[in-house]
């Protein structure tokens, strides 16, 4: 780590420990995400977590082992020994992936009316994005989304920063589960929360640069 990073890296803590803070409030330190939060430097477990967030069951390559070896009571941990940095580079390049998309897709939304769209199509987008669509109303979900866009839109964004903001945001409301909500829903809003990802984000392990 370099010292210089340290006060930026102080403030950033303390301002992913406020819960008053803004998405917006994290844009000033994508330097430090960049240098140290790229997706292959957390570990198997937390890009799992992240992946499930953002509603996808991330390809490890022991998903189908382990389905078949299930009868003998035996599974290969994502963070075994030897198999670790493998997954860890899978689950990396599959969350880069869904961003870049996802962004790509922003790109086009920017210039959309977004109050017009089909609410069917309206839905996928937030869910895609990590918006909740079960418990706010229309309009909170469409400032939710133009908050995405504004932030995705820009550059020099890191994807681990981008999707920072959005499970800060969406972490202060994690425990109002609705009786209605799907697996997903629920499985998002569990996985993630923004507190287990700064211990890890900031640990002797995570201190460096690639």
């Amino acid at each position: 780590m370099n010292p210089k990073d340290i006060p930026d890296i102080s403030a950033l803590v303390a301002t992913l420990r406020n819960e008053k803070s803004l998405p917006t409030d994290f844009l000033q330190y994508r330097h430090i995400f960049r240098k140290y939060a790229r997706f292959r430097n957390f570990d198997t477990k937390t890009l799992i977590h992240m992946a499930n967030f953002m509603a996808i069951e991330p390809v490890t390559g022991l998903n189908t082992i382990n389905n078949i070896i299930r009868i003998t009571g035996y599974q290969i941990p994502v963070d075994g020994k030897y198999v670790g940095f493998f997954t860890r580079m899978m689950v990396a390049r599959e969350l880069n992936m869904l961003i870049k998309q996802l962004r790509t897709e922003d790109l086009s939304l920017w210039f959309e009316k977004i109050d017009d769209i089909d609410e069917e199509v309206f839905n996928k987008i937030c869910f895609r994005r990590g918006i909740d669509i079960q418990n706010q109303a229309k309009l909170q979900e469409i400032e939710d989304l133009k908050l995405w866009l504004s932030i995705s839109n820009q550059q020099n964004v890191p994807p681990s920063l981008l999707l920072m903001t959005r499970i800060h945001d969406f972490n202060y409301n994690s425990f109002k589960i609705d009786y209605n909500e799907t697996q997903d829903e629920v499985l998002r809003r569990v996985s993630a929360p923004s507190i287990m990802l700064l211990d890890l984000l900031f640990s002797p392990k995570m201190m460096r640069t690639t």
